[in-house]
């Protein structure tokens, strides 16, 4: 599940409670969103979230 500007991924806690028995859920935050880390010196721009999520799928 992925979040929009300027949500993070707690707004997905109720529906990952109904799925989490039946469905492996990822829910990140994009960096500087909710409790993730917030550099000052950090693209905040939509190719950086896109590289960031693509990271962490092929890990």
């Amino acid at each position: 599940m992925l979040h929009g500007n300027p949500t993070w991924s707690f707004y997905y806690r109720n529906l990952v409670k109904l799925l989490q028995k039946n469905y492996r859920i990822i829910v990140p935050d994009h960096m500087g969103c909710g409790l993730s880390d917030k550099p000052q010196d950090y693209p905040y721009i939509l190719k950086t979230h896109i590289d960031n999520l693509e990271g962490l799928l092929a890990k």
